[in-house]
């Protein structure tokens, strides 16, 4: 059978300390109880007088558009808490995307006129000379 250890520790009138451990066998496990009723994720209005006023069941839950709100039924009346409550943890980055298709060509540039002739080049020789 299994024990649970438990050190006791006394400060007698002297000054001195006083240490004693004692072993105490567990008990047998209790009944197990019984389920949750969970949550009953019902839908979304618009605002908060549009919740129904009847035939709520503890645990249902509507989202509130306009507010950004979740509504909660606790058997009495209805509760409400942002939805930024209910953000998890930033997720894993994801993996790099594929390569996207060529983009379509582009339209033809405009044609403009031919410049002006350019003036002849110099001679890099005497006998080249004409």
């Amino acid at each position: 059978m299994a024990v649970t250890r438990v050190t006791f520790k006394f400060n007698l009138s002297d000054g001195l300390v006083q240490t004693q451990t004692i072993d105490i066998p567990n008990g047998k496990d209790g009944a197990n109880g019984k389920d949750g009723e969970g949550i009953h994720i019902k839908g979304a209005v618009a605002n908060k007088n549009s919740l129904p006023a009847t035939g709520n069941v503890n645990g249902d839950i509507w989202t509130i558009t306009s507010t950004l709100e979740v509504a909660v039924w606790d058997g009495s009346k209805w509760n409400y808490s942002s939805l930024n409550v209910l953000k998890g943890d930033k997720g894993d980055k994801g993996d790099k995307g594929d390569t996207g298709a060529a983009g379509a060509t582009g339209a033809k540039g405009d044609t403009v006129a031919q410049g002006a002739k350019g003036d002849r080049g110099g001679y890099r020789c005497n006998w080249c000379k004409r």
